[in-house]
């Protein structure tokens, strides 16, 4: 993320910008945020940063995590796109490196959940979207 603050201070894009691309970059912003929160509340106490699952009593499969497997990287994603968009288009660039990372890391995490989950692979048929809910 720091990557993406840095490269939109130094390379800002040719202003102004299309009120269009920046309405469209703010609301996918926005969508994006109101998606990370969802998806934070929804986990409560099994919220962790790093790929190892907390040990809980059951998986967490309400709320954005009965529609994308991963809401929280998806909702970040959104917001930072978003923002790249309306501010410095070359800055999606390093956002899709950042998809391509944590793309990566939802492959270690899923490895880890299916160990500690026995119901984790019904869960992944069921939710077939890895990131972003009702986007393929």
């Amino acid at each position: 993320m720091a990557a993406i603050v840095v490269t939109l201070a130094l390379f800002p894009w040719p202003h102004p910008l299309p009120t269009a691309i920046v309405v469209a970059g703010l609301a996918l912003a926005a969508l994006g945020l109101a998606l990370v929160l969802w998806a934070r509340v929804t986990l409560g106490g099994a919220f962790t940063m790093f790929p190892e699952p907390k040990r809980r009593d059951a998986l967490v499969s309400s709320g954005p995590y009965g529609y994308a497997r991963h809401p929280m990287y998806g909702g970040l994603l959104l917001l930072l796109g978003g923002v790249s968009l309306a501010r410095s288009i070359p800055a999606l660039v390093l956002t899709a490196a950042l998809a391509v990372l944590w793309w990566r890391k939802s492959v270690v995490e899923e490895r880890r959940l299916t160990a500690a989950y026995p119901d984790y692979p019904a869960y992944r048929q069921r939710v077939r979207r890895r990131f972003v809910p009702f986007v393929a």
